[in-house]
């Protein structure tokens, strides 16, 4: 299994040094509605391959950013719609849908509120076309990764 957390150290300092400690909740290992979380509680909150196979993103993304604390991080990986080979005909019965960079941002808009989060890093990444998969055809696994920092709500 991946290590959810290993190519996020390159953010920035204060990024890595939490995720070093081990400052991390993962929503893969707990309940995605996590409503015993004290609110703002959590330093590093990643969401790794999960936000496609939830059936309210706008809530789930509400969920795991409650919990996030001012000046901590939420993680987000997704398949990447276009350069994947997750392509529709061959997702998982829970799937939901597949992103790009464009519909992964637009989903967080709609869910949070911008006065309380910096977008710290967007991008898309993974294995080219030259891994294989078990029956020999060359596979893409790219993904799209957001990294959010909570900030205290900025009035305009």
């Amino acid at each position: 299994m991946v290590n959810p957390v290993s190519r996020f150290h390159d953010i920035n300092d204060e990024l890595s040094a939490l995720l070093v400690a081990g400052e991390v909740f993962d929503v893969r290992n707990s309940d995605a509605n996590s409503q015993y979380i004290i609110n703002e509680s959590q330093a590093v909150v990643v969401a790794y391959s999960v936000l496609h196979i939830v059936g309210d993103h706008a809530s789930a993304l509400a969920e795991w950013f409650r919990i996030v604390r001012v000046g901590g991080y939420l993680l987000l990986t997704v398949p990447h719609a276009e350069l994947s080979t997750r392509a529709p005909a061959a997702w998982a019965p829970d799937q939901k849908r597949h992103y790009t960079p464009a519909l992964l941002i637009e989903e967080v808009e709609e869910a949070l509120n911008r006065r309380e989060y910096r977008t710290r890093m967007l991008r898309t990444v993974g294995a080219d076309a030259s891994t294989t998969n078990t029956s020999g055809n060359a596979t893409l696994q790219e993904e799209v990764e957001l990294v959010l920092q909570r900030i205290r709500s900025v009035a305009y």
